[in-house]
C-alpha cells in the first residue's frame, strides 16, 4: 500500500528532528494505545511511535470514548522506563501534559491550559487529552495523546460540541500535524530541564488553569465542591473542602457552570 502524504510528512519531520525510532502508521485503527500495548507483549522498542489518521475506538480516562475524527492527532509512544531520561514515571501523565503544551506553543504559537490530571484546554474548552497506561510490574509504558488540530467542530456529537474545540488549523496534507508529532516526541524522549520532577511540576502547576478556583470533584459516584490550592510531589491534587485540606489521588475535575 502506498504511503499517504501525512505518513510521508511525519517521516520527514522525524528525520529532520534526528529522531530515530520505529514508526507505525495507520489510516484508521481502533486505538493506537491498544496497538502499543499489544506491541509491548511482542517486541517493543523504546520511543516507538504509533500514529493513526482516525480511530474507531479512541479511549479516554474512565473508559470513555475519545472522538477521533479526521483532522486530529492520535499518537502513542512506547517507553522503556529503564531507558527513559525522565526518572519519575509515576508523573508521566503530568510530564506529557507539559510537553504537549510546550510543543503546541512551539509549533503553533498558541498556549494551552491544563486540567488535572490529563486534559488540555484552549479558551475554556477541551482540545485534547492524555492516556497513560502501564502494566503492573513492567518497565514498559505507553502514552497516548489526542489533539484536535484541524478537525471540523461540526463532526463532533451534538452533546459535546459546545464543550470541545480545535486549533482550527487548515492542514490538508498533515504537514503541520507532522511537525507537532515530531516536536512532542522529541521533547518527551529528551525532556531536558523537565527531567527534574520539581521543575516539571512547577511548569505543570503554572499551566493548571483550575488553580485557586472552585471546581466540582467526581469521586466514587459522589460529587463535592472544592477549591484547588496545590499539586503534591506525587502529582496529587490538593484542595480545600469545607475549609479543610484534602489530597486527591484520583477523581474527575468538573468545571462549575
Amino acid at each position: 500500500m502506498s504511503e499517504s502524504q501525512y505518513e510521508k510528512n511525519i517521516k520527514l519531520e522525524l528525520e529532520s528532528a534526528k529522531i530515530d525510532v520505529k514508526f507505525d502508521y495507520y489510516d484508521a485503527t481502533d486505538s493506537t494505545n491498544t496497538i502499543a500495548k499489544n506491541i509491548i507483549n511482542t517486541n517493543p522498542q523504546h520511543g516507538q511511535l504509533i500514529v493513526a489518521k482516525t480511530q474507531t475506538s479512541g479511549r479516554g480516562t474512565y473508559g470513555r470514548t475519545f472522538i477521533s475524527n479526521d483532522g486530529g492527532i492520535y499518537m502513542t509512544i512506547i517507553l522503556d522506563t529503564n531507558t527513559w531520561k525522565f526518572k519519575s514515571p509515576h508523573l508521566a501523565t503530568h510530564l506529557a501534559a507539559v510537553v504537549t503544551g510546550k510543543s503546541i506553543t512551539e509549533v503553533l504559537g498558541i498556549k494551552l491550559d491544563l486540567k488535572w490530571v490529563n486534559d488540555l484546554f484552549l479558551d475554556g474548552k477541551k482540545i485534547g487529552g492524555i492516556l497513560t497506561e502501564k502494566a503492573y510490574n513492567s518497565n514498559w509504558m505507553v502514552i497516548g495523546i489526542g489533539l484536535n488540530i484541524a478537525n471540523n467542530i461540526d463532526d463532533f456529537p451534538k452533546k459535546i460540541k459546545n464543550l470541545v474545540t480545535t486549533a482550527n488549523i487548515h492542514d490538508s496534507d498533515g504537514k503541520i500535524k507532522a511537525k507537532i508529532i515530531a516536536t512532542i516526541l522529541k521533547n518527551l524522549l529528551n525532556p531536558d530541564k523537565l527531567t527534574n520532577p520539581e521543575r516539571m511540576l512547577d511548569d505543570y502547576k503554572n499551566g493548571l488553569f483550575i488553580m485557586n478556583r472552585e471546581v466540582l470533584i467526581l469521586q466514587n459516584a459522589a460529587e463535592f465542591l472544592v477549591k484547588v490550592i496545590d499539586v503534591t510531589e506525587a502529582g496529587e491534587l490538593v484542595v480545600l473542602r469545607d475549609d479543610q485540606p484534602l489530597v486527591l489521588k484520583y477523581g474527575e475535575v468538573k468545571l462549575k457552570l
